[in-house]
């Protein structure tokens, strides 16, 4: 079941990232790659499952989940996002305005201090970021709204709990983030419809999709992401998606744990053709964007001279010739220390800088590496036509559930096309070839262990030991992990050859371009591609035709473009007037004091309109006053290009003066 948390401000909220900015905010809110503000999703649950325990909620468990089961709570819940969101992103992408500029439209900063002994700490004066309180385009009260997934019969939990929820993000026992929070539930969307033929001829069923949030993967550690989506985490949310969506379970093991399916990773793409891994033989020279092949003979022009050195590619993708690299952030993210048994810890550990809170439990900032929410990765799901149509259940929805903290903060994919191709044999390679591992490869020894030996990876491509050209290959290797949700425990380390990684040898037999070798071929290893010298500059492979899946949204209304363009045109009057400020100072400092120019400030705040400024100003009754105050109005007519602005002119190039009087003691 979907829903949608919607949340209305009733203060400024700080929804803090972890972070500062600069040296002018110590305290920064969450906002995405537009620059628009966010409530993480991981800070909403948590403060969802504060309210449950508040009102004493007897599903607690089931719905957010326990530590220790290796089930998830029922309830996934997206990052909250501003109301009409797909809109504003539209138009801030389009507008080309830094995420700085569109922020400030939102946001304000606040200082602060602690106070000992009724006066101001020394050294606790802090500046802290807020999402304002009302909307900058209509001044009403900001909205955020968070998409949910739910467990049926669950509406009226989370409707009490969402009723009970009041206070968010930072400070919010100090005025900051009351908000009003209600649960609504939504309309079931069409099912996803795929033309998937019910027989037995092999098919591939391509999918593409795009990270509706930042997403973490299993990486080299539990911090940093991998920057592809393994298949192993594909078959995972299949596999969960076929359970849930009333999949027979008595096909279960046939599909996701026998091979008969084959879930390949999926890699970054541009919607028309997904990249490859970039060839290990492949690499760039210092301050050069040209490709090239680090083979020696090849570094050397016809006259001998030599090339610059080619340093070879440690890792990234191509499509075609061009090198794309997915896009990474870092995260910062507030915990609880876990003790052994899986529960919170209360033990404080100084030396490693940890806080505990009042109620005992140590607390823990931490950051973890994600992709960048909004790219595109593609991938496919391979079987026969009646098995590809029994795993419909998990796609039905159009979207995945993918990688780490399925139920908070990542993993939402939005499926933004998908196709159904039949497998065609592709065209056969012979002489010498070169083998690019499009995955990382297992494979097992003579004694039935896994094994990095080359000849092992000869023998399992059809290439004769003597007919390797090692001075042309470059093989990588790295340790593969895992980890078993159920039953939680971590599989056994495996060394593996390392994708991207090529073998150079030479075939008399024809061999077909892409083969699949090695173990585990359903969690997306062992894709090999055998290509000729000319096509390994050029990896990545053409999107068949997808079905577009386009999520509804309201017409752009271009606010946001107009709002930006009204603080540019401020900022720019707020420049002219401190220009003018500075030009006119000496000479309007003999004539005028600082009490005169507060009764001119004064006079602006209170004048109706220009006319009435100059009707106010006319009835000065010192004769020099009144005619350097009429000469300083009338020739600023050509500083302000809208007549609505003079006022708001006059006030800071007025302010400016007085208070620089006053510096300079010019207050008789």
């Amino acid at each position: 079941m979907r829903g949608y948390i919607c949340i209305t401000l009733k203060s400024d909220l700080c929804a803090a990232s972890g972070d500062g900015f600069s040296l002018s905010i110590d305290t920064d809110v969450c906002f995405d790659r537009y620059g628009l503000p966010v409530i993480p999703s991981r800070r909403l649950k948590g403060c969802l499952h504060e309210a449950a325990e508040y009102i004493k909620c007897d599903r607690i468990a089931d719905i957010f989940g326990e530590s220790g089961n290796s089930a998830p709570g029922t309830l996934r819940i997206n990052d909250a996002r501003l109301e009409g969101y797909e809109t504003l992103k539209e138009q801030a992408e389009k507008s080309g305005y830094s995420a700085e500029k569109i922020l400030d439209l939102f946001t304000s900063v606040k200082a602060s201090t602690a106070i000992e002994n009724d006066t101001a700490k020394e050294n606790s004066l802090r500046f802290t970021r807020v999402v304002n309180h009302y909307s900058p385009f209509d001044q009403s009260e900001l909205k955020f709204v968070a998409e949910v997934e739910y467990a049926a019969g669950d509406e009226e939990h989370l409707e009490n709990i969402c009723l009970a929820l009041r206070n968010i993000g930072y400070k919010r026992t100090r005025g900051y983030g009351s908000v009003r929070c209600e649960f609504m539930p939504a309309e079931e969307k069409k099912p996803l419809e795929t033309d998937i033929p019910d027989d037995d001829s092999e098919y591939e069923l391509w999918l593409t999709v795009r990270l509706g949030s930042p997403a973490m993967f299993p990486g080299k550690n539990s911090m940093e992401t991998a920057d592809y989506i393994p298949g192993s985490v594909v078959l995972g949310a299949f596999a969960a998606g076929y359970k849930n969506g009333g999949g027979d379970m008595s096909d279960f093991d046939r599909l996701f744990l026998s091979g008969a399916v084959k879930f390949s990773n999926m890699y970054i793409s541009d919607g028309t053709a997904v990249s490859e891994p970039a060839p290990a033989v492949l690499g760039k020279a210092k301050g050069s964007k040209d490709i090239d092949y680090i083979f020696r003979e090849d570094n050397n022009n016809d006259n001998n001279t030599k090339k610059p050195l080619i340093k070879a590619f440690k890792g990234g993708y191509m499509i075609n010739s061009a090198e794309v690299k997915p896009e990474k952030e870092v995260i910062y993210h507030h915990g609880q220390k876990q003790g052994e048994d899986g529960k919170p810890e209360k033990k404080v550990i100084n030396n490693q800088g940890q806080k505990q809170s009042e109620d005992g439990y140590v607390k823990l900032l931490y950051t973890q590496e994600v992709l960048t929410e909004g790219q595109l990765f593609t991938g496919t799901v391979r079987g026969t036509g009646k098995d590809l149509r029994k795993l419909l259940p998990a796609v039905i929805s159009g979207r995945l559930n993918l990688g780490r903290s399925k139920t908070a903060q990542y993993s939402a994919c939005d499926i933004v096309g998908i196709s159904c191709e039949p497998v065609k044999k592709e065209e056969t390679v012979s002489g010498k070839v070169y083998a690019l591992l499009c995955s990382d490869v297992l494979l097992l020894g003579e004694n039935a262990e896994f094994s990095t030996d080359i000849s092992v990876l000869a023998k399992a491509l059809g290439a004769a030991p003597d007919k390797i050209d090692a001075a042309h290959s470059s093989l990588r290797y790295k340790t593969v992990m895992g980890y078993i949700s159920v039953g939680r425990y971590k599989r056994s380390h495996i060394r593996a050859f390392e994708k991207g990684s090529v073998l150079c040898f030479t075939s008399e037999n024809a061999l077909p371009k892409y083969l699949t070798i090695g173990e585990r071929q359903n969690e997306g290893f062992g894709n090999v591609r055998i290509c000729t010298k000319d096509e390994l500059k050029s990896p990545g492979k053409t999107i068949p035709k997808q079905k577009e899946i386009k999520n509804e949204k309201a017409p752009a209304d271009g606010k946001l473009s107009a709002l930006v363009k009204r603080n540019d045109e401020r900022e720019e009057l707020r420049k002219a007037a401190l220009d003018y400020a500075d030009e006119k100072y000496d000479k309007i400092k003999d004539t005028f004091n600082a009490a005169f120019v507060g009764r001119l400030l004064l006079m602006v705040g209170q004048a109706a309109d220009k006319t009435d400024l100059d009707k106010r100003v006319d009835s000065v009754k010192t004769d020099k006053k009144r005619e350097t105050a009429q000469s300083f109005i009338e020739n600023a007519k050509d500083k302000y290009d809208n007549d609505n602005d003079w006022q708001e002119f006059f006030k800071i190039a007025l302010s400016v003066i007085k208070y620089r009087m006053k510096e300079e003691g010019n207050n008789e």
